[in-house]
């Protein structure tokens, strides 16, 4: 064995699986204040709904008590959830909005 073949090192390939990010539904939640023209917007607005999609869904949290809206990493869905909040809470309407773990199935 040459002093070449002696130093030389045998790399095993390691294979790292990279697991996609834990995703978080954006919850809304029903209440007896809060306008359905202003659900409807605020999907339009924030969750990129278009107007059918934004009536279906506020006609679901209405008839539900509670509905997901959009599913995302955690740190989008909690940017989302408190700038809904902030917005609701400016418009003087007190909608409930939450974030929990997804079960897998996006809105």
């Amino acid at each position: 064995m040459t002093q070449n073949q002696s130093q030389v090192e045998i790399l095993e390939k390691s294979q790292t699986k990279i697991q996609p990010p834990k995703m978080f539904d954006v919850i809304f939640y029903n209440d007896a204040k809060t306008y359905f023209e202003f659900v409807v917007l605020v999907l339009m607005q924030f969750f990129n709904k278009d107007l059918h999609q934004a009536t279906d869904l506020t006609h679901s949290i209405h008839q539900k008590g509670r509905a997901p809206v959009a599913t995302y990493t955690y740190e989008v869905a909690a940017a989302k959830r408190d700038e809904t909040v902030a917005t609701a809470r400016a418009n003087g309407h007190p909608l409930r909005v939450e974030i929990e773990a997804s079960l897998g199935e996006q809105p």
